[in-house]
């Protein structure tokens, strides 16, 4: 059921206050909610449904839908906190202005100042779903706040005050740490990095805190955009001032064996602290330089999928940090294996596509696609020969399995020269997965009892 607690901690010269409800109790308690009221269209609705606040609305209109709490109110001259888990899992296949849930901070006395930290989802030039914020003044945002495409469906998000400086800073949460959105001064010094409005309140004025959901001409159903576990602690102090850099690069997700792989890393921080990168997991022929160069040969062999985690770090004096987690698949090429096993450019013509360096009668393609040494005389057995249950010649050829570029066809003929051929295309298995080989079995179309030989070349080729 929903209640209400106090509880008392040494903190300064005043006690901590936690007020609270989980909507548990399927009921609006009015000992803590005033009445539900509209911005703009009427017709949206807010009801504890299930446990927790539902946000429903009709397909056409522009609805506000707004729940004030009224048990206690913060005021001008102390800290506070308020927190709300939020969830908003509507999605839009066109266009539309979308759906919000989240929790605001207005000026008592302007009520068309507002502060406010939402969960989104919006289909603008193409769909997105992320947290946003903003500081509104007469209808208008004087500044605001949203988030990149983080494609989630619920988190939580955060308002606090800092009785001292006047200013007010807006953080969603998705994992373990708080991510600061903005910060707003409204007092006449300022003081927020994102945005500042002078609300003329003074001493020990209180303000207006609520929740609310948002639909711009589309319908939202029940169970697709909702708030839970409503809490704000009066008496608090923001702990989470200094917070983590932020991420604004998108990282290099390929790499080829043998060519020099780069990825610059860049993160911004609000406090405006110097960000300092590093490696926290990878391969180990992955770099991470200070700066956020991100760097790297692949060598030869490394053919597969890496997790990464690349950490940047402030330098305030309780340093925060975020980490970026990527995945690198590194495969092969005929120019990157030609990196590898050649100096170049001085071996450009030992190198080509049809050389033979060791003069064991494979050519360079050829030994790039049975995964053996150019230089060095290779007896690896050639294709395995058998017949098929329809008496027809069939051939298995292992290559590898890390160059999916390379391709390879089966020309077979009755006598030689080469003249009127059969071309096969090979079936792909993987027998014995991870060993960095794949068969391709090809099958010539005529049956051994009509012809009294058969020949078979094969021809590779690579689009990398």
């Amino acid at each position: 059921m929903a209640f209400t607690w106090f509880l008392a901690l040494s903190l300064q010269a005043a006690s901590v206050e936690i007020y609270s409800d989980d909507f548990n109790d399927n009921t609006k308690n009015n000992t803590k909610w005033g009445a539900d009221f509209d911005f703009e269209d009427v017709g949206g609705a807010l009801d504890e449904i299930s446990q927790r606040l539902e946000f429903t609305s009709p397909s056409t209109g522009f609805f506000t839908r707004v729940r004030p709490w009224i048990l206690k109110s913060p005021s001008y001259n102390q800290d506070w906190e308020v927190i709300v888990d939020v969830a908003n899992s509507r999605t839009f296949p066109t266009a539309s202005d979308g759906v919000s849930m989240g929790v605001a901070v207005q000026n008592p006395n302007n009520p068309s100042q507002v502060i406010s930290a939402e969960i989104f989802a919006v289909n603008e030039v193409s769909p997105k779903k992320g947290f946003s914020t903003s500081l509104r003044n007469n209808g208008s945002e004087d500044a605001f706040f949203d988030s990149p495409d983080l494609n989630v469906s619920q988190g939580k998000v955060r308002l606090t005050f800092d009785s001292v400086s006047k200013v007010v800073r807006a953080y969603y949460k998705t994992t373990e740490n708080w991510v600061l959105m903005a910060s707003y001064g409204i007092s006449a010094s300022g003081g927020g990095t994102t945005g500042n409005r002078n609300w003329g309140m003074s001493g020990s004025a209180g303000m207006n805190i609520a929740v609310y959901g948002f639909s711009g001409n589309v319908s939202v159903s029940v169970g697709q955009v909702y708030a839970d576990n409503f809490q704000l602690a009066l008496n608090t102090q923001d702990s989470s001032a200094n917070t983590a850099p932020a991420f604004t690069s998108s990282p290099v997700t390929t790499a080829v064996n043998g060519v020099a792989y780069s990825y610059t890393a860049t993160a911004t921080d609000l406090e405006l602290n110097t960000i300092t990168f590093s490696k926290f997991s990878g391969p180990s022929w992955l770099n991470v330089a200070a700066s956020g160069t991100v760097s790297g040969t692949p060598p030869d062999g490394s053919s597969g999928t890496f997790s990464v985690t690349i950490r940047a770090t402030d330098n305030a004096t309780s340093p925060a940090f975020t980490d970026q987690n990527y995945s690198i698949t590194v495969r092969s090429t005929f120019s990157g294996w030609q990196a590898l096993k050649f100096a170049l450019p001085a071996e450009s013509a030992l190198a080509a596509p049809d050389a033979d360096p060791d003069g064991d009668g494979r050519s360079n393609l050829i030994e790039y696609a049975l995964n053996t040494n150019p230089r060095l005389s290779d007896t690896t057995p050639g294709p395995t020969l058998t017949f098929d249950g329809g008496d027809r010649f069939t051939i298995a050829l292992r290559v590898r399995d890390d160059a999916p570029g390379l391709s390879a066809v089966a020309e077979i003929c009755s006598s030689l020269p080469f003249g009127i051929i059969y071309s096969a295309t090979g079936v792909l298995t993987d027998p014995v997965a991870g060993d960095g080989f794949k068969t391709l079995t090809f099958t010539d179309n005529v049956n051994k009892n009509t012809s009294s030989a058969r020949f078979a070349r094969f021809m590779f080729s690579t689009s990398e």
